[in-house]
């Protein structure tokens, strides 16, 4: 009997070790930390690592395009997460992932400097093969170009236009929020968009990036199955909900502005720097 207990107590820690060790926040081991840095910082939604298989956790997929005369970078990150539609049957799944192209403006004594709002532009690619092979169509050429024009491609370094963030291998929160709030959040809200789901709103949420003074910007996912309000099966249509909620730096926030729904993952950063305006991003708090 006392082995039995014995055996009992030895799992109980070996499980307990496990999930520790599962907590711990992902840390980059690739050699451009300070792109990976601005990525993490800039790419909404990301989470900072490539858990496509969820037995094995890897370091995303990054790749420098190209350089200017001044320092800047413009590079390519994806961390191959899922694309999913407005609607779609529950479990159905969509075999296609983000890329983002993101413009560095300087990486200088474990700092990095970018342009907050433009220094990115997402892409929705089927075939990796694209970046991988450095062959990119028409429309992204153009893409490239425009970025550049936003970030001040092949001028001289101009400081006071950028963000300015310490160089990391981790991506983590800073406040502790807990799930309930995020549900009550997304449940208000998407009551306002006339939702008609009975179940759960909220599903999760990625932290996004900080301001100068704390506030937090995060990612939210919510799911309803029930759309039509015939109940839920396995067969109930599902509707997605994709939010962006800002926190003050205390942990409290505004119902009237803190959140907004991103319709399209693609193209966000309207809503985001409009989200951000009303939430006083950057100013005094």
């Amino acid at each position: 009997m006392k082995r039995i207990k014995n055996i009992f107590i030895c799992l109980l820690i070996i499980l307990s070790l496990i999930n520790t060790i599962a907590c711990v926040p992902y840390k980059y081991k690739g050699e451009r930390a300070d792109l990976y840095t601005v990525a993490v910082n800039t790419f909404f939604r990301a989470k900072g690592w490539d858990n496509s298989n969820p037995e094995v956790v890897h370091d995303p997929y990054l790749k420098v395009i190209e350089t200017d005369d001044y320092g800047r970078v413009l590079f390519c990150y994806n961390e191959r997460l899922s694309y999913y539609e407005k609607e779609h049957q529950y479990d159905e799944e969509y075999e296609k992932y983000y890329y983002a192209c993101i413009i560095m403006q300087k990486s200088s004594d474990g700092f990095v400097y970018y342009y907050e709002d433009v220094c990115i532009e997402g892409y929705l690619i089927e075939d990796e093969n694209s970046f991988k092979n450095e062959i990119y169509s028409e429309a992204i050429k153009k893409d490239f170009t425009n970025l550049k024009q936003l970030n001040d491609w092949g001028k001289e370094f101009n400081e006071e236009k950028c963000v300015k963030k310490p160089i990391t291998t981790k991506k983590s929160s800073v406040l502790d929020i807990k799930d309930k709030t995020f549900e009550e959040i997304t449940r208000k809200y998407a009551t306002l968009l006339g939702d008609k789901g009975d179940d759960v709103i909220y599903r999760y949420e990625v932290y996004s990036t900080s301001d100068f003074y704390g506030r937090e910007l995060y990612y939210v996912w919510g799911i309803s199955r029930d759309v039509y309000g015939e109940g839920i099966s396995p067969t109930s249509t599902a509707q997605y909900f994709h939010f962006a909620i800002i926190f003050n730096p205390d942990g409290s926030y505004n119902q009237e502005t803190c959140i907004v729904e991103i319709t399209d993952l693609v193209n966000f950063n309207a809503e985001i720097k409009q989200l951000k305006t009303a939430n006083q991003w950057n100013e005094p708090y």
